[in-house]
């Protein structure tokens, strides 16, 4: 959490037209700098991973308490973090309290905070149960058994029924293969002919 800013410094930069400073890409130029501490500290991979995507992270987990943002737009992100999406979240509490101090806006703040207590009072029981690649509705042998020919169309449909299963487009399995034979045919994606 100390170095999730360490890459301002070389990110700073003056905008123009506000003559106020600007840190722009600090986050991943901070994660290039994080990944070079972990190795010359010879951190195992895990902690490594977990360090850079912290700091890689850190401005995204403030942005997904926005309410306009999409629940599969979330959940793709606690699935990619899944057990560590919760250390983002506490540290996105912290930063956005301190961020500014007293000049930081108060409703930012408390959209954030709500958000987060939310998310994890019902992590474990209620998200982290949806992003187990078992609560899938879907599968490939699924997509075969509707004709379609292996390759990466299979992983690019599952992909879009995972959006509609998160979004809650697609409630139980029938109605997941339903929209899949759906953007087969819209979409003319080759079958294999029965």
């Amino acid at each position: 959490a100390l170095f999730h800013d360490i890459g301002k410094p070389l990110a700073r930069g003056i905008n123009p037209n506000t003559g106020r400073f600007t840190f722009y890409g600090h986050d991943k130029i901070g994660a290039d700098l994080m990944s070079q501490i972990a190795e010359r500290l010879k951190l195992p991979k895990s902690d490594r991973w977990f360090l850079t995507t912290l700091v890689t992270e850190h401005l995204h987990i403030l942005s997904l308490s926005d309410p306009k943002v999409r629940a599969s737009t979330r959940t793709a992100f606690f699935r990619k973090l899944m057990d560590d999406t919760i250390s983002l979240i506490i540290h996105g509490m912290a930063d956005v309290c301190a961020t500014r101090g007293t000049e930081s806006n108060w409703q930012n703040r408390q959209t954030y905070l709500k958000w987060a207590k939310k998310i994890i009072a019902h992590f474990d029981d209620s998200i982290k149960p949806l992003l187990s690649p078992g609560n899938f509705l879907l599968h490939g042998r699924d997509l075969l058994g509707l004709g379609m020919q292996p390759g990466p169309s299979i992983g690019k449909l599952l992909g879009r029924i995972r959006r509609a299963q998160d979004d809650g487009q697609v409630l139980n399995r029938d109605e997941a293969l339903e929209l899949a034979k759906k953007w087969i045919i819209a979409e003319k994606i080759p079958i294999n002919p029965k």
